[in-house]
């Protein structure tokens, strides 16, 4: 079927050859193409060979009637508008039109032309265009759906995969790791308790690595900064750290302040560091500050070392167990500052503000 052109086609139907006569000068000129026929099956050859979008059929013709072209025209056409015009107007049989068919409009011959005729058959192709958008849209929307779903799952599928290969680095993580401990127990250590601490210093490695693949893939969320000052005491508190209490003084101070970022990976890297400071090495109550500056939220740790010959050493060492907290941070939205002030150490962790 090809459409003609890009206008509405309306296609009027009647035995009588001065009614269609009479309709195409009546209609000279419409936005609208007028095509006509004699029969019902004529009318359907036509249909066939063109886009109709409005029908205007008399009912009682020789051969096939009204009746019988509309019900094949609403099986084989049904967006086609039927619009009955007739001469006939026998209620039972106008009633058992309206009923078997759903006809937009009936007109009743002789009609009135500007009144009646153009002004029915103008909303007769409006309502059809109408519907035509409708459809279109729908099936526009239909197809964007199901792009959508075809992308949703492959993301699913993405990030099915990225959890695999997560648990294998977890997995390969955990090898090389008993690895460096077999090899270092089965060359053994010149000082005392020096292997205990090598060991204990590779599982903090791991742990602060397995809490970094567990927040993968990484989602960063708003969350207040009185749920995660609570979160830090209540972990140090478990772990005997009773200075505790300078960062609970500051939760009411930040009630309305919230941050941005991966929670649980913020909370895991503070309290990393807080807890880090019970070594031996450390003045037992470092100094803990937490401000606001350019739009982020810092927590301020102020670490001494115990002097003594071996100062430098334990220096050098703990900045060697921040190197991966650092790099860790990099790979977040989190900043990490060292730096040395007044003998001591400090360290400073940013988190953005959510403004």
């Amino acid at each position: 079927m090809e459409d003609m052109d890009n206008k509405n086609t309306v296609l009027f139907v009647d035995d009588e050859i001065g009614v269609l006569n009479a309709l195409e000068r009546a209609l000279f000129g419409e936005a609208y193409r007028c095509v006509f026929a004699s029969s019902g099956m004529e009318a359907l050859k036509i249909m066939e060979e063109e886009a109709i979008s409005v029908i205007v059929t008399d009912m009682r013709m020789p051969g096939m009637d009204g009746l019988k072209l509309l019900r094949a025209v609403k099986e084989k056409y049904p967006d086609v508008v039927k619009i009955v015009l007739s001469g006939y107007a026998q209620i039972s049989q106008v009633l058992s039109t309206i009923n078997q068919i759903d006809i937009f409009k009936f007109i009743l011959k002789p009609w009135d032309t500007e009144a009646e005729l153009q002004p029915i058959l103008q909303k007769a192709v409006e309502y059809y265009n109408l519907q035509q958008e409708s459809k279109k849209a729908k099936d526009t929307l239909e197809k964007r759906n199901a792009l959508y779903q075809g992308s949703l799952k492959k993301v699913e599928e993405r990030l099915k995969q990225h959890k695999v290969d997560f648990n294998n680095s977890r997995r390969l993580c955990n090898v090389v790791m008993k690895d460096i401990k077999e090899i270092i127990k089965e060359h053994g250590a010149e000082e005392d308790g020096a292997l205990e601490e090598i060991i204990k210093k590779i599982d903090e490695m791991q742990t602060l690595y397995d809490s970094y693949l567990e927040a993968l893939p990484l989602e960063y969320d708003v969350f207040p900064v009185k749920r995660l000052i609570e979160g830090l005491t209540s972990q140090m508190q478990e772990n005997d750290l009773a200075y505790m209490a300078d960062i609970k003084e500051d939760r009411d101070k930040f009630h309305n302040v919230k941050c941005y970022g991966n929670f649980k990976l913020v909370h895991r890297i503070i309290s990393y560091v807080i807890s880090y400071t019970k070594k031996p090495q450390f003045i037992k109550k470092p100094k803990i500050l937490t401000t606001i500056q350019d739009g982020h939220l810092c927590f301020v740790i102020s670490i001494a070392l115990i002097e003594g010959e071996d100062t430098a050493y334990k220096k050098h060492g703990f900045y060697r167990d921040m190197n991966m907290l650092q790099e860790v941070c990099k790979a977040t939205n989190l900043v990490m500052c060292i730096a040395e002030e007044q003998q001591q150490i400090v360290v400073k962790i940013q988190i953005p503000i959510q403004s």
